[in-house]
């Protein structure tokens, strides 16, 4: 079994492995992303995560490591994250506006994940978080809230869960 040290430390010289995105969640972020109007600046896609043939929209610049892809629309972003020696969870919350890096909330008991869900329940923006940084997180969050959209606080379980297939 691994342990919550172990996960901590794999999460500061990389990429925690996660469960891939909904596709509705990806083309949510996208659209957020696209819009000139939105504070959106970074969609990650861990590995697992693939862009397909999605269009996207001129002016967004695309970086694939083995890490996972980054779309932004803005080129400095891109060349950072292109040329990294390598990334860490830290890195991409700084990149996408996460007050905490996964491995900061893994060395507490306490863990939680705040979203932005778009009107239609999609995610636009996801952050774990210690009780400690939940007032921060949630206020970046609401940041990203789209019309009709909502912020929600959700263990990380029922987050992540989400993404599983259905069971019938």
């Amino acid at each position: 079994m691994i342990t919550r040290q172990q996960l901590t430390t794999a999460s500061r010289f990389g990429v925690s492995v996660t469960i891939p995105e909904l596709e509705s969640d990806i083309d949510a972020q996208i659209r957020a992303l696209a819009d000139p109007n939105h504070p959106k600046h970074c969609v990650f896609l861990a590995r697992g995560n693939v862009l397909g043939n999605r269009k996207l929209p001129d002016g967004l610049f695309v970086e694939t490591r083995r890490e996972g892809t980054l779309v932004t629309d803005n080129r400095h972003i891109a060349q950072a994250f292109k040329l990294a020696e390598f990334i860490t969870d830290g890195f991409i919350a700084e990149m996408l506006g996460y007050p905490e890096s996964k491995a900061d909330v893994l060395l507490t008991d306490d863990g939680l994940v705040v979203q932005a869900l778009d009107k239609d329940g999609n995610v636009i923006f996801e952050a774990a978080c210690s009780q400690a940084k939940i007032a921060e997180t949630i206020a970046a969050a609401n940041a990203q809230v789209t019309e009709g959209g909502k912020v929600d606080v959700k263990s990380p379980y029922h987050a992540l869960s989400r993404r599983l297939p259905r069971m019938n």
